[in-house]
Formats: structure tokens, C-alpha cells, sequence
């Protein structure tokens, strides 16, 4: 019984990776040619080593063999957070510099920390927002594979003699 409830998680996860084989579709996607074009698309589904999808470009719906293509990247996050860190500390230095600053009437201000917070909070702002406006790209397919699927862990379950054999083998 306990062999079972070992054994049961692992042959649902295979199932679930199995399933992942089939059509896959994609909102938006780019897509570079061996002919070195890049192809910006919409409503991409991959299946059976075809590409289809809609070209933005010509405004048609369009069929691609994976073979004529060398690389495929869709779009997944944003670089919201490193413009907003940027953001953030450049206006703290520009509040910070402001305040050193000496005064050119001799006018003494006293500046306090809702000065630094109020600068460094909206340039925070203001830089995630620009970043949110640039979408980080990933491949998911290079040179003929698909980015991710191809894991180099390769494993295989044999039985005999009332027992169970599990052979993982992982490539380094």
C-alpha cells in the first residue's frame, strides 16, 4: 500500500507532463525566420511541428513550419520592478542633492523626511510605470527545440519479481 501512494503522485505528473505535448497557444509571440525577419503575431498555436497564427504586419492568418524558424519569444512580465528601483534612486539622489545644495539667497530651509520620502516614492512610481510599458520576452523555442521541455533528467520504471524499480538518470 505504501508502494502505492509512493508511486500514485509520481504517474500523476507524468500524466500532467504528457498532456503539456499537445497544442499550445499564445496571445502574442515573435517570431525570427531563418531568412532573419522578425514576425510579431497574435493568437499563435504550435502543433505538429506547424506554427499558426495571425500576423500583425499583413493582417492575415498565416501557417509556418518550426523547421523555418530559429527562434520563438513571447512576452511574460514586465520590467515594472528594475524601473521602479531605478526610479526610486535616482530621485532620492536629486532630493538628496537638492537639500546639500546651499541656497543662493542664504535662506536656510528645513527640509524633513516627507521631502525624501515624497521625491523617492514618486519616482518609484513613475519608473514602474514606464517599465510596465516594456514586456520582458522569453523563448520558448531555439534551434529546432522547444526552450524548457527537454529537461535532462531521463527516467524509467520497471517491475518484476513483485517489486518496483525506479531508474533515474540525470544528465550534468
Amino acid at each position: 500500500m505504501k508502494q502505492i501512494i509512493f508511486f500514485l503522485p509520481l504517474l500523476i505528473l507524468t500524466n500532467m507532463g504528457l498532456a503539456q505535448e499537445g497544442l499550445q497557444t499564445y496571445r502574442r509571440a515573435k517570431l525570427y525566420s531563418k531568412d532573419y525577419r522578425i514576425i510579431k503575431v497574435n493568437r499563435l498555436s504550435i502543433d505538429q511541428g506547424q506554427a499558426d497564427f495571425f500576423n500583425v504586419k499583413t493582417r492575415a492568418h498565416e501557417k509556418m513550419n518550426l523547421n523555418d524558424l530559429t527562434l520563438i519569444r513571447v512576452p511574460k512580465g514586465s520590467h515594472a520592478v528594475p524601473g521602479g528601483l531605478i526610479g526610486a534612486g535616482t530621485l532620492a539622489l536629486t532630493a538628496f542633492l537638492i537639500d546639500v545644495q546651499p541656497d543662493p539667497l542664504g535662506i536656510e530651509r528645513d527640509r524633513g523626511a516627507e521631502f525624501y520620502i515624497g521625491y523617492t516614492a514618486s519616482g518609484a512610481l513613475v519608473g514602474a510605470l514606464l517599465g510596465s510599458l516594456f514586456p520582458k520576452w522569453k523563448p520558448i523555442f531555439s534551434d529546432g527545440k522547444f526552450v524548457g521541455r527537454n529537461l535532462p533528467l531521463q527516467w524509467q520504471i520497471t517491475s518484476q519479481y513483485n517489486g518496483i524499480n525506479l531508474k533515474i538518470k540525470l544528465a550534468i
